[in-house]
């Protein structure tokens, strides 16, 4: 279950991966790849537990301020913060994390709460919301089209939503494990444009810096240059987090499997969001395939249970990536729920698919009806606007 709450204003050293290529790890187009990320308008900021933790809230406010100024440049942001767990063990005045899960759970309850007051004091005038999700919120695609809804709801309102694992109730089965995963998810929810991982390490190094002099930050992964990335990262765990290096890169497969461009950065560094967001050359940049086109996931990630058939003055709108309504609908078919991944038609074609904004019993009783119609029928409670968003569908190539 995926919880919300909207919340108004009432270190160690790390240990550093290294990247082995033959190749020079800093390309020519390194630059021009990190043009891309000022095109960017939704961002996934990952904040790691070590950035929060100190005995002051100075970190709360630096990101904060750092958050509020890229939004006035346009930028839509969703934050994922660790440190619910690491709160509750500075409430208790323990010197590290002590071991057990029911102890785990129990320090993310106390210290959740604790966690989202401090980001609403530092975000404070403006509002924030609380999400807590489980892995079963990120794979049932009921939940999963609930949080895509919720959030984009919540950003549409200036609200910033903070995202964190729902620690409290998971066990080892329902568990993502780190807010690295996380974050990539919640990437994937938002459709986001670029994930942003702030961490204390200022990326990936072509060795350990730590012990070599000659090592050098790389700033620019390509598209196939992932794997060797992800054969050489090794994997720390510190006194309050749970995500190392590895942890970071699994986060980035599945966000640069989802055309989601990625940059993994120090926290530390003054400024760092602002920077990175005007194409400063900060951090490591994963870049995602140039093929992977936004929504097309959709093709293959979950099966077809249905088939919607629209109009074909609908189907000409998809070209231009607008909404698509119950009014637009003439049938369909198949056992689908809300969330369920369905081909979109005509008579005569197939033109797309998409996350279906109801399931097959409501489309039927409400298809070929306009907003105040449906209003009328099933009340503003059950409704839940368009049935397929404009990022919910992915629209194929087809004659007009």
């Amino acid at each position: 279950v995926i919880i919300f709450s909207a919340v108004r204003f009432l270190a160690s050293t790390p240990h550093t991966p290294t990247f082995r290529s033959g190749e020079d790890p800093t390309p020519l187009s390194a630059m021009s790849a990190r043009a891309s990320i000022t095109k960017a308008k939704k961002i996934v900021v990952k904040i790691g537990s070590q950035l929060v933790a100190g005995p002051t809230d100075g970190g709360f406010q630096k990101y904060a301020n750092e958050i509020l100024a890229i939004r006035e440049k346009g930028f839509h942001v969703t934050l994922v913060s660790s440190g619910a767990i690491a709160q509750g063990v500075n409430m208790l005045g323990f010197k590290s994390r002590p071991p057990g899960l029911a102890t785990a759970q129990g320090l993310a309850a106390l210290g959740q709460p604790a966690l989202m007051h401090k980001w609403a004091v530092a975000f404070a005038p403006v509002p924030v919301a609380q999400f807590l999700v489980s892995r079963y919120d990120v794979t049932n695609p009921t939940s999963f089209i609930n949080a895509r809804r919720a959030l984009r709801a919540l950003g549409g309102h200036g609200v910033i939503p903070i995202g964190n694992e729902n620690d409290t109730v998971s066990t080892e089965e329902i568990k993502i494990g780190d807010n690295d995963n996380l974050a990539a998810h919640v990437s994937r929810i938002t459709s986001a444009d670029l994930l942003l991982i702030l961490t204390s390490v200022d990326g990936l190094y072509t060795a350990n810096p730590d012990t070599d002099k000659t090592a050098k930050l790389i700033t620019l992964i390509k598209t196939d240059q992932m794997k060797m990335a992800e054969s050489v990262a090794g994997d720390a765990v510190d006194g309050v987090g749970t995500g190392g290096f590895a942890t970071k890169l699994q986060a980035t497969r599945i966000a640069w499997e989802h055309g989601i461009n990625v940059v993994i950065a120090n926290g530390k560094t003054r400024n760092i969001i602002p920077r990175i967001m005007e194409g400063e050359e900060l951090g490591t940049f994963f870049e995602a395939p140039p093929t992977q086109r936004p929504n097309q996931w959709l093709q293959s990630k979950w099966p077809i249970s249905g088939e919607i058939v629209v109009t074909p003055e609908a189907a000409q709108r998809m070209l231009k990536m607008e909404e698509l309504n119950l009014e637009d609908v003439m049938e369909s078919t198949g056992d689908f729920t809300r969330g369920s991944i369905v081909t979109i038609r005509t008579k005569d074609l197939i033109v797309g698919r998409g996350i279906a904004g109801y399931g097959h019993a409501d489309v039927e009783k409400l298809r070929g009806q306009n907003q105040e119609k449906i209003l009328k029928i099933i009340g503003p409670k059950l409704f839940d606007g368009p049935l397929f968003h404009s990022e919910d569908y992915v629209c194929y190539s087809f004659n007009k």
